[in-house]
């Protein structure tokens, strides 16, 4: 890939954090076409590519539940420590789809030793919010396949 797309992606996600858009004359759904870009620039620089999917993550006015889902989970393949830190610090304010993404990131990380980064008390959370966001059958559609991975891979304790 060349330094030109690379510059060009980085343009497009810089506009898309400051104006909600990431080209003026796009028709498409920026969200859609910013989670577009994440993973075209996740393959050219896989550092800015981080930095834009924090800047997303942390902003109230950019992104919506879906696309910070997205950027959850290209964290936790590009800094793991991050992402446990950030699911850590927010588990109890997730929407389903952010939860989805982290009940995923966990589930593929349980096999490893970074399994011994999570605490009971963090799956307990998870579990916990889970059921409070499954309460809404929407939102349980959302997380099914999530939710029966992490069922899998982490046990829940009894209430």
């Amino acid at each position: 890939m060349s330094i030109l797309k690379k510059e060009q992606l980085i343009s497009e996600l810089t506009s898309y954090i400051n104006n909600g858009y990431l080209m003026l004359d796009s028709f498409d759904d920026p969200r859609d076409e910013a989670a577009t870009a994440l993973c075209e620039l996740r393959s050219i620089d896989s550092s800015a590519c981080e930095f834009f999917c924090k800047k997303i993550l942390l902003s109230v006015d950019v992104g919506d539940p879906y696309l910070d889902g997205f950027c959850l989970g290209r964290l936790f393949d590009l800094n793991k420590e991050y992402a446990l830190d950030y699911v850590t610090s927010h588990v109890m304010e997730m929407s389903a789809p952010v939860l989805g993404a982290a009940m995923d990131g966990l589930a593929q990380y349980s096999k490893t030793s970074f399994r011994l980064n999570f605490t009971e008390d963090l799956v307990a959370k998870i579990y916990a919010r889970y059921d409070d966001v499954a309460k809404n059958h929407f939102s349980q559609e959302v997380m099914a396949s999530s939710y029966r991975l992490f069922v899998i891979s982490f046990t829940r304790k009894s209430d």
